[in-house]
């Protein structure tokens, strides 16, 4: 077996050593023996080897299958194989694959999450990272458009200026010249003093004429100018509107890339497990004694939603946000463990496309700029994020436990004690009274608001949201990289809105 193999396989042994061996699979299909030559006669001594891991108990089927995917698999039948049997390989263990789904050994996720990365690095669709390039880029155009439009205005503005100026000068200059020839005669041979009198005449207005003549001729060149780049700008985004509009028409056409991996046709159902929270009343913040609260988790109060609404059981995973956006940001890499490395636009974005795909109402609108401007349609039946009170009424359930479901965080969260300092699969630990994982630990989730840390003291009980237009967001629930202090259901902190971090995720809701 493979060194590095053997060696993913005994780290995937070590996490799942607490759980139950996995039943004895059965034995690797005939076609195996086809993979002879070469490259693929290694592929199948090395799935033969992941088999009899499993077989012993030594790691859970999932585990091992995802090690071997991680370490071997991918670089072996994308990259080694010989192109005209690759799609012949691939079909063969995608067909091993679902084999074992069927059996109930292999994740739904892990299948789907495998489907699309073989598309990708055999040519298929990378549409979602094109499309996020298209849209930065059309974003840095629209800004470099608008500061053109606003240097041609104010080009403009100041050569109009400059020639009001330029003409009360000249006025004035004529005016003296004239009252000098009256004195003279105009008809007449003009004096020695009158001479030198226009002459100084002259000096006196030469330098502030030249000047603004210089100041006209600039400010008009640089209108222009301004007013070109505008031009290039506009006729560039026409171009990279053309791109965006062929990109999205081939995502909605493309079924196999975008449906295939949830598991859904469009409009049809959830393509995740959502658990409902009810509407009503609920203590938020933390007692005004203790010394476990900060500043900005009290007064504890009484809050009350008007409506209830459904909650993701997990926070997104990376295998859906791969097949729902196209490419995977998170640097802790596995399909079943959160999506991390990802802003707070990146989550708008993916709830609204998200909705698309289920035939549902955008609960968002995306303004142009870098960074745009989001504003929340609140009657919208789309996915979205929570705003803090929803989660914090999630995360307590029908308890008072200090962590999301138990007043043990060895129970309900990876966090610092336990993590080994890494994101891990979700929904492994226990959950909550309402069905819902990972809420302390894992990741820190984003939330819809706005952050403010006198919102307890300041805000109306009934709904209650952070301002929508703050530029720092409001994120809950602590990480896999935090003490028990930044886990508990209570505590607060926040993150800027276009920050990342390999510890940072969110979860999706909507409304009932």
């Amino acid at each position: 077996m493979d060194e590095q193999l053997r060696q993913a396989l005994e780290r995937a042994a070590a996490a799942e050593k607490d759980k139950r061996p996995a039943p004895r699979p059965r034995k690797a299909k005939a076609w195996w023996a086809e993979l002879a030559a070469g490259r693929e006669a290694e592929v199948a001594r090395n799935w033969r080897g992941t088999l009899q891991w499993i077989a012993d108990g030594k790691a859970s089927r999932d585990a091992a299958v995802a090690a071997f995917l991680d370490t071997f698999g991918d670089a072996a039948v994308i990259e080694q194989t010989e192109p005209f049997r690759r799609k012949k390989t691939i079909m063969l263990i995608e067909a091993e694959l679902a084999a074992a789904l069927r059996a109930g050994g292999v994740s739904p996720h892990l299948l789907d999450a495998y489907r699309l990365y073989v598309r990708r690095q055999s040519g298929g669709s990378s549409d979602g990272e094109q499309l996020l390039a298209l849209r930065r880029e059309m974003a840095r155009l629209e800004a470099r458009k608008t500061s053109s439009i606003e240097k041609r205005d104010r080009a403009t503005v100041a050569a109009e200026k400059a020639q009001t100026e330029l003409d009360a000068l000249l006025r004035q200059k004529n005016a003296e010249i004239e009252a000098v020839g009256d004195a003279s005669g105009w008809f007449g041979r003009l004096s020695g003093e009158a001479r030198k009198a226009l002459d100084e005449i002259d000096e006196k207005f030469k330098a502030q004429e030249v000047r603004l003549k210089l100041m006209v001729a600039e400010t008009i060149s640089a209108a222009e100018m301004a007013d070109g780049e505008q031009l290039i700008a506009t006729e560039e985004l026409r171009g990279l509107r053309t791109k965006l509009a062929a990109l999205e028409h081939r995502q909605k056409t493309d079924r196999r890339v975008w449906f295939e991996p949830l598991g859904m046709e469009r409009g049809q159902g959830d393509p995740l497990a959502l658990a409902e929270v009810p509407a009503g009343r609920f203590w938020m913040g933390t007692a005004d004694t203790g010394d476990k609260r900060t500043a900005d988790e009290v007064p504890l109060r009484r809050v009350e939603l008007s409506r209830g609404f459904h909650m993701a059981t997990v926070p997104v995973t990376q295998a859906m946000f791969t097949a729902v956006m196209g490419y995977n940001p998170a640097r802790h890499v596995d399909p079943l463990n959160p999506v991390e490395r990802v802003d707070w636009y990146d989550a708008v974005r993916f709830c609204n496309a998200l909705s698309a795909l289920c035939g549902r109402k955008a609960a968002y609108h995306i303004g142009p700029g870098d960074p745009p401007t989001v504003r929340w349609r609140r009657d919208a039946d789309g996915y979205r994020l929570p705003t803090e009170a929803e989660w914090e009424r999630a995360a307590r359930g029908n308890g008072a436990f200090e962590f999301a479901g138990s007043d043990d965080p060895e129970r309900v969260a990876w966090y610092r004690r336990t993590s080994g300092n890494q994101t891990h699969p979700v929904g492994r630990k226990s959950p909550n009274d309402l069905g819902l994982f990972d809420l302390s630990g894992n990741v820190f989730e984003w939330c819809w608001d706005g952050y403010d840390a006198d919102i307890y003291r300041t805000s109306e009980p009934y709904d209650p949201c952070g301002p929508d237009d703050a530029e720092a967001r409001s994120v809950r629930g602590g990480s896999a990289a935090h003490g028990e202090h930044a886990i508990r259901v209570t505590a607060r902190s926040s993150v800027r809105a276009s920050a990342t971090d390999v510890f940072l995720g969110f979860r999706v809701v909507r409304n009932l």
